[in-house]
């Protein structure tokens, strides 16, 4: 599993806290990264005429084409944004629903979400059905049949993770898009945890639309990510912030080319990011998808032996992020902190870094991450400290 190489990987990021276990919210940079993104930023600085009328949309659009060949996509039918939120409102902004149409979500979902679907529902009447999955579940095929199981014939899109927010399940996302197709249902996948953490092939997944954060598992600056369009689906999608270009009329990658004024290295480090972070491993990115998901698999059995905890899925549903249900959901938080963060602040305040917990179907679960920087004893280390206050 190379864990006996992860203090030397662990040697290029640099953390404030003494574990860093919540890699899922919002990722992590490694610091030659950081460094060139600061040199962009210079450069940038140092001329920005010279850059945002000539050398940056060009260099931009070696950018995307290097991105578009990371994840499988025809260059033409992907666009770069500043991550999955702006992806999904300009996908639905961009679409026409009537009264009575629905849109499927499942309870796994992003939370955040959920007053962007109330305010939809609210300005054109449309409804929103929510598909839910168990946790614990047992199979892959069980979370399929939950999905078209609810199903109408007024079903017009699904909006599905790839990797769970809340519960870090991978969903059988190429089966499940298949399968809603069949049914005349469109997908956006909500791929915001998966590049970088398992391998995409997004044309060959055939999904309508597909976002993901390539701040997140690719371990790029924030502000960045992008979204792939199908080609048949491409014809109305217009960027949520529309400025030139942004016309049904011109190609669908220039419409989201300039959508105003705005820091844009973040995205020029991707190529570099992509290379550096595959070049930590010697199997490139195909040695850390596997390792990363080999060691949390054997974090997940420690934590679930040492505090008895019951795991919640089989190892074919989990990456390299997993969650544990480990007590009933509190009733009230202390402090004016909602009850999920009550457990993170006491983490801080008693061993110096955070424990990311939140509250799903009655309990308690925590969500814990492995990367490179990450070995088991990490996890020994969380184990003990666990033990002292659960």
């Amino acid at each position: 599993m190379g864990d006996d190489l992860y203090e030397s990987w662990a040697g290029h990021w640099s953390f404030a806290t003494p574990l860093y276990l919540n890699h899922g919210s919002f990722g992590a940079t490694p610091d030659e990264i950081n460094i060139l993104k600061e040199r962009f930023d210079r450069e940038l600085n140092a001329d920005r005429d010279w850059f945002f009328w000539f050398e940056g949309p060009e260099r931009l659009e070696v950018v995307r084409r290097q991105m578009a060949a990371f994840v499988g996509v025809d260059e033409g039918n992907m666009v770069l944004v500043d991550n999955v939120t702006e992806a999904l409102a300009s996908v639905l902004k961009s679409l026409s629903f009537e009264p009575g149409d629905e849109i499927l979500i499942t309870d796994h979902g992003y939370p955040p979400y959920e007053d962007v679907f109330r305010e939809l529902a609210r300005r054109t009447g449309v409804k929103f059905l929510v598909a839910e999955v168990p946790y614990p579940v047992t199979d892959d095929g069980q979370i399929i049949q939950d999905v078209l199981d609810r199903l109408t014939d007024r079903t017009r899109l699904a909006i599905i993770d790839h990797i769970t927010s809340r519960t870090a399940l991978v969903f059988p996302i190429a089966r499940i898009v298949d399968a809603l197709g069949k049914k005349g249902v469109d997908t956006f996948v909500d791929g915001a945890h998966a590049v970088g953490h398992v391998k995409l092939d997004l044309e060959k997944m055939g999904a309508a639309y597909y976002a993901s954060n390539n701040h997140k598992w690719l371990c790029a600056p924030v502000s960045s990510g992008f979204l792939y369009v199908r080609s048949d689906r491409q014809a109305d999608i217009i960027p949520a912030v529309a400025s030139k270009d942004s016309a049904a009329d011109r190609p669908f990658a220039a419409r989201f080319s300039w959508q105003g004024t705005k820091n844009l290295s973040a995205r020029l480090c991707l190529p570099e990011t992509m290379a550096v972070i595959g070049s930590y491993h010697h199997e490139g990115w195909a040695g850390i998808y596997g390792r990363n998901h080999a060691l949390a698999v054997r974090a997940r059995e420690l934590l679930s032996r040492e505090l008895g905890l019951a795991i919640p899925c089989p190892e074919s549903l989990t990456g390299a992020m997993f969650t544990l249900p480990f007590q009933k959901a509190p009733q009230t938080g202390e402090r004016g902190l909602r009850p999920e963060l009550r457990f993170n602040h006491m983490m801080r305040e008693k061993f110096g870094y955070g424990l990311n917990t939140l509250l799903f179907k009655g309990r308690l679960l925590m969500r814990l991450t492995a990367h490179l920087y990450n070995g088991l004893a990490d996890y020994e280390r969380l184990v003990k400290d666990l033990k002292t206050i659960l």
